[in-house]
């Protein structure tokens, strides 16, 4: 009896043994990363400044400064406008390079030609029952001036230059008007033709200021 109670606790024991659950292994430390240094990265220079540059500085064109502005432009034309001596270098340089130049001309003839075929049309399709065309229609034959007849055409000539409009009289009843392509704009012509539909509606030129003859008309 006391052999089998010696045999069963050595067994017992080592049931025991094989039942018990093995501690966990303790986790093992993460191999420590190696370092990866960053790349360089290289940024272009910064732009060159903008700067902004005046298209009138250094010019070709050597032109003679404007005179002064006159307080009233009537003035100045009633007390007599002289155009200054033109010989000169300034002159006899633009002379060559308008001589040098020939198909220039000739395209400022012709845009010249269009100009005054526009003021014709706008002037007969506003006053065409008050004013005669006086010049002859044909651009080939006019030149650059196109005149225009009427009764009081030096009273209405006078209406026109006070309001802006500059032309001139030429007896008996003739108002001229020349248009320079290098300067005149469509919109300056129909502004012309509405200034004098307006003077011609409204008989503005019917003023003793206007009707008194000047020695410049």
């Amino acid at each position: 009896m006391r052999y089998r109670q010696s045999l069963i606790l050595p067994l017992v024991l080592a049931l025991a043994a094989c039942a018990t659950t093995p501690a966990p292994e303790a986790p093992s430390a993460p191999a420590s990363a190696q370092s990866t240094p960053l790349p360089v990265i290289h940024f272009a220079p910064p732009p060159a400044p903008i700067v902004l540059a005046n298209p009138f500085d250094g010019g070709v064109a050597d032109l003679e400064p404007l005179p002064p502005s006159p307080g009233d432009l009537w003035d100045r034309i009633v007390r007599g406008y002289a155009i200054p001596d033109m010989d000169g270098p300034l002159v006899d340089k633009w002379e060559r390079w308008y001589a040098e130049r020939p198909d220039y001309v000739a395209r400022m003839v012709e845009r010249s030609r269009r100009y005054l075929y526009h003021i014709v049309s706008e002037v007969e399709a506003r006053s065409g029952d008050e004013v005669r065309l006086a010049s002859p229609r044909d651009a080939l034959q006019r030149g650059s001036h196109v005149v225009f007849a009427h009764p009081e055409g030096y009273a209405i000539m006078q209406a026109l230059i006070a309001r802006g409009v500059i032309g001139d009289f030429r007896a008996p009843d003739l108002m001229r008007f020349g248009f320079a392509p290098l300067y005149n704009t469509h919109s300056e012509m129909v502004r012309a033709a509405e200034v004098l539909a307006d003077i011609l509606a409204t008989r503005e030129w019917d003023q003793p200021r206007f009707k008194t003859r000047a020695k410049v008309t």
